[in-house]
C-alpha cells in the first residue's frame, strides 16, 4: 500500500507539486513499463531516511525519464533534458526537472508519504525537520526548495546561440563572434564550425 501512497505523492497531490507534462495517466504507464521501481516506492513510502532517497535516485531518474520518453534509452533526467532541448528542440516546459530539482521533489514526495500519511492515524506522529525534506520556511510557512543548483539567469550570462551552416563556417554575422562567445551544441554549426573573421 505504501507504494500507492507514494506514487501519488509523487506524481502531484496538494502537498507536493506536479512534474510539468506528465499527469498520472502518463506515471501509471512508466511504473507499468517498469514494475522494479515498486521496491523503491514500498522504500520510500514508509518513513525512508534521507540516504534511502539518496540511495533510489538512480531509479527515480529511470522512473521519470521513462515518464518523459519511453523509447528513450537515457537513464539520467540530465541526460534527457540535454537530448530533448538540444536534438528535439523542446521548450523548458516540456522537458523534465535537472537531476538537482528531482531530488528536491523527490524528498517533499518522500516527507509527505513516508510521515505525513504514513502516521496519519497516530495521535503524535514523530516528524523531522521539514527543512531537510525538499523544503524551507519563509515567513514562518513551509515553501518549496526547489533546487540546490543556482538560478539559471544567474549562472549564465548570455545564452546565445548561431544560425550558422556548418558548410560555411561562423563568420563576422555570427551571433555568437559578435557576443565574444564560442560556439555551443546549441548553435545550428553544432560548435564544430570553422571561425572566418
Amino acid at each position: 500500500m505504501s507504494e500507492i501512497i507514494f506514487f501519488h505523492a509523487f506524481t502531484d497531490c496538494d502537498q507536493v507539486s506536479f512534474l510539468s507534462h506528465c499527469g498520472k495517466t502518463k506515471a501509471w504507464k512508466a511504473w507499468s513499463n517498469l514494475p522494479e521501481v515498486t521496491e523503491t516506492f514500498v522504500l520510500l513510502g514508509s518513513k525512508p531516511a534521507i540516504g534511502d532517497v539518496t540511495k533510489s535516485m538512480q531509479v527515480i531518474e529511470k522512473f521519470v525519464t521513462t515518464m518523459y520518453k519511453s523509447t528513450t534509452t537515457c537513464v539520467s533526467v540530465n541526460d534527457l533534458r540535454r537530448e530533448m532541448f538540444l536534438k528535439e528542440s523542446k521548450d523548458l516546459e516540456s522537458i523534465p526537472p535537472t537531476s538537482a530539482a528531482l531530488f528536491q521533489h523527490t524528498l517533499r514526495a518522500s516527507y509527505v508519504a513516508g510521515y505525513l500519511w504514513h502516521q496519519s492515524l497516530l495521535a503524535e506522529p514523530a516528524l523531522p525537520e521539514i527543512e531537510e525534506w525538499g523544503w524551507q520556511i519563509s515567513d514562518s510557512m513551509p515553501t518549496p526548495h526547489w533546487t540546490a543548483l543556482p538560478e539559471a539567469s544567474k549562472a549564465i550570462k548570455e545564452l546565445i546561440k548561431c544560425e550558422c551552416k556548418p558548410s560555411k563556417g561562423c563568420s563576422g554575422r555570427c551571433k555568437c563572434i559578435k557576443s565574444d562567445l564560442p560556439c555551443t551544441e546549441l548553435c545550428k554549426c553544432n560548435g564544430d564550425c570553422e571561425r572566418k573573421q
